[in-house]
């Protein structure tokens, strides 16, 4: 097994694990660059690159050439989601060349297309910055860990896309031990899934997937919206006639022994049914010009005069910044306005306009038919159980929070 030499070593098995790592992320977000761009070839051209390094292939000058192409390209790009894109591209190629010597700008390398991603992401809607750097994280191999571990940390810069880095980076150095014992498992997934053809306009890109149930996606290629992280084909029958998730228990049983699993399926199913409930009313909003978050803002306003932004923040139990941000969508797009407090000065509020009003009363019927289609055929009486189960269990958590 060859090395490349330096402050510490690397080998090549660990380039690829890195470049796996980075070349996921690129190729995720590599539709936004095409779709600002198109007939630029370039961030394709690395992209498929680095999968022929990852696939084995040795390292060669086709690598950075691409990869400087690929940056070449984010210069030139009209927007800024664009060029971070591009940016990823050039990155995924360019890791094939991770250099071993301690330096932080090194980091970059490593982990900036998925911060690139996640930034791409957060700029469609405030609240996916965050929980795509969660997804990035759990994407992490132990050997992608291991390699990043050997470098200083990632410095705080000045630009969100920087500060997602440093936050993805931060998190990944204090990964538990257990953690990455569970993602070892994810590993032997990785060494013998099979590549498949990843569809997309302008040509395919090679994606290994397979059915590990550690598996998390991140953006789809084929459109904006997020994939969900397990596919419902893990959702099987028992012999007495329940649906469980096949995968939640490969998992945890191994961990946490048959009785412990059962109990914590559960809380998987909640967290899953969550994760595909967001994406699918978000699918819906966008229809609409919206998002699943803007729409919320709208309902929030709806029945106030105006609401204070800090209340609005608390209410859907997000950061100020996130609001700011999503109120600022909103206005650009008439819908909501600014104004002052009468009373504090200091304090801006939200209010609907006439248009924001107009389209939520349009289109307010239609959001509440989703989950009365959903809920269509399953008896009241599952329906009953399902509320007070999710009731008593956020009772627990403020009873476990107000004893703290």
């Amino acid at each position: 097994m060859s090395t490349v030499p330096g402050d510490f070593e690397l080998t090549d098995d660990e380039l690829r694990a890195v470049a796996h790592y980075v070349v996921q992320a690129a190729q995720d977000v590599l539709f936004v660059f095409e779709s600002a761009v198109p007939g630029d070839r370039r961030p394709r051209a690395a992209v498929e690159s680095a999968w022929e390094f990852v696939d084995g292939a040795r390292r060669t000058r086709l690598q950075r050439v691409t990869s400087m192409d690929a940056h070449r390209a984010a210069t030139q790009a009209p927007t800024e989601a664009s060029r971070l894109a591009a940016q990823a591209a050039g990155d995924a190629a360019s890791a094939a060349y991770l250099h071993p010597i301690a330096k932080a700008h090194q980091v970059g390398h490593i982990l900036r297309a998925a911060a690139n991603a996640a930034r791409i992401a957060e700029i469609d809607d405030p609240l996916l910055g965050d929980r795509m750097i969660e997804q990035a994280r759990e994407r992490a191999t132990p050997v992608v860990i291991g390699v990043l571990r050997r470098y200083p940390r990632a410095p705080s810069g000045t630009t969100r896309a920087a500060q997602l880095m440093a936050a993805l980076d931060a998190s990944l150095r204090t990964t538990s031990q257990t953690l990455m014992s569970r993602r070892r498992r994810c590993n032997i997934c990785d060494a013998t899934r099979s590549s498949a053809k990843w569809g997309n306009p302008g040509g395919a890109v090679r994606s290994p997937r397979g059915a590990c149930p550690c598996s998390i996606s991140g953006m789809k290629v084929q459109g904006s919206k997020l994939d969900d992280y397990k596919s419902s084909s893990s959702i099987v029958r028992s012999d007495g006639g329940q649906l469980y998730d096949q995968q939640a228990r490969e998992l945890l049983e191994p961990l946490m022994g048959v009785e412990a699993m059962r109990r914590l399926e559960m809380f998987s199913a909640m967290h899953w049914l969550s994760r595909r409930m967001h994406d699918y009313v978000n699918t819906w909003a966008e229809q609409h010009g919206l998002s699943e978050s803007r729409f919320q803002i709208l309902t929030q306003l709806k029945y106030q005069d105006s609401v204070p932004l800090g209340k609005l923040a608390a209410r859907l139990r997000v950061t100020p910044r996130a609001v700011t941000a999503l109120i600022d969508q909103l206005e650009r797009d008439g819908m909501v306005a600014r104004v002052n407090d009468p009373v504090d000065r200091r304090t801006v509020r939200a209010q609907l306009t006439d248009t924001g009003r107009e389209l939520f009363d349009r289109i307010w019927a239609e959001y509440l038919e989703i989950p009365l289609a959903l809920a269509g055929d399953l008896p009241q009486d599952s329906l009953d159980l399902i509320r007070h189960t999710c009731l008593s269990l956020i009772n627990k958590i403020d009873e476990a929070d107000a004893a703290g």
